[in-house]
């Protein structure tokens, strides 16, 4: 810690089971080297059909995936994303996985209406569709 601290280097500890949302690499590096990876992958297949991918071919096609992705701006793009620098408590915070979980209303069961409760007032009609309509609005088309 002391050697960090001489140059200018600060440690950033991360939550606990967080880390998938605030982990600068998996937001930025890491998919722009498994994009360019399969990419790379997808020229090997093409050349033979049968090619197994052998250590030789691994290091060759990672090789190239590794100098498309690991660049400054895609290293610098991972730490904005996450709000870790400069650093926005909020983009954190706003991260899907963080958010508590949603609860799904459902809509109360219409009645069902049989030919003996056919209203034949105009206001218990009106009173039915008041009752029914945020079911309804669902059905039409």
């Amino acid at each position: 810690m002391a050697t960090c601290f001489l140059n200018n280097v600060y440690c950033c500890y991360l939550p606990a089971h967080c880390s998938h949302g605030l982990q600068p690499l998996d937001n930025g590096v890491f998919n722009a080297v498994k994009a360019a990876y399969q990419k790379e992958l997808g020229k090997l297949a093409s050349l033979t059909d049968s090619t197994p991918l052998d250590k030789v071919n691994f290091i060759k096609a990672y090789s190239k995936a590794r100098q498309i992705g690991m660049t400054s701006k895609n290293i610098l793009s991972g730490w904005r994303i996450t709000g870790n620098w400069p650093i926005s408590r909020s983009k954190a915070l706003r991260h899907p996985e963080i958010q508590a979980d949603r609860v799904e209303v459902t809509p109360e069961p219409t009645p069902y209406l049989g030919s003996d409760d056919t209203p034949r007032l105009a206001a218990k009609f009106m009173i039915l569709v008041r009752i029914n309509l945020p079911a309804l609005e669902g059905d039409i088309p």
